[in-house]
């Protein structure tokens, strides 16, 4: 699959740019950082990355962790999940949507700044 295929050195740079001063929200990113991290990259997201499953557990006084499909179910999120970089991101913009649209007008969600990972 990856034969031929641009290497995390080649995408580099290109990394960098698109990713500096973005916030990159990701579910279960301490995985994304441990994988980086053994490439020796982890400082592409180390200053800018947010933890979704982390701020779930929280919305959900949870004492334990959801999976992402564990937490699409629960809230009557009705998405196949195919462990696909795409397929994972739409599935964590409708979560995040979903957690939004149960706020009440002028109700503010706070995320812990725990979540982010500097």
């Amino acid at each position: 699959d990856l034969k031929g295929k641009p290497t995390i050195e080649d995408l580099r740079s290109t990394l960098d740019s698109v990713l500096k001063a973005k916030i990159v929200i990701g579910y279960n990113v301490q995985f994304d950082m441990n994988m980086l991290d053994v490439s020796g990259y982890k400082d592409i997201l180390y200053n800018n990355s947010y933890c979704l499953m982390n701020a779930y557990m929280n919305y959900r006084n949870a004492s334990f962790f959801y999976s992402l499909q564990g937490a699409l179910m629960s809230e009557g999120i009705n998405i196949k999940q195919n462990h696909r970089a795409v397929d994972d991101a739409f599935c964590c913009l409708n979560l995040i949507k979903k957690i939004a649209s149960k706020s009440r007008p002028g109700e503010v969600y706070e995320w812990n700044k725990n979540y982010l990972y500097k």
